[in-house]
């Protein structure tokens, strides 16, 4: 489970949204300031962060489960934007749903 967390995060963090998308499931929901739940809407999204330049540090707090709670912290251009508790649930090997606490 792990290894689907940071692959996405660090996807995002590097600029590859396919990457990042490679491990997010057909009908997930993924939330950040929004919430979308079709692959093509999530792409767009995560495709306009990078343009921005957010970038993403996450820890994991535990693993219960299927979910993983974590810490994550968003950057805008080197300003803090969010910081706070999130969760991911990952199933069969893919996201699921991420979403803030």
């Amino acid at each position: 489970m792990a290894r689907v967390f940071y692959t996405f995060f660090d996807a995002l963090n590097s600029g590859d949204v396919d990457l990042a998308m490679s491990v997010v499931a057909d009908d997930a929901e993924i939330c950040f300031q929004t919430c979308k739940n079709t692959p093509e809407s999530i792409h767009q999204m995560l495709q306009i962060m990078l343009n921005n330049s957010y970038r993403h540090e996450v820890v994991i707090s535990r693993i219960e489960g299927d979910t993983i709670y974590f810490q994550h912290i968003v950057y805008y251009s080197k300003a803090l934007l969010l910081r706070g508790e999130d969760i991911m649930v990952i199933q069969d090997g893919k996201i699921k749903k991420l979403r803030g606490l």
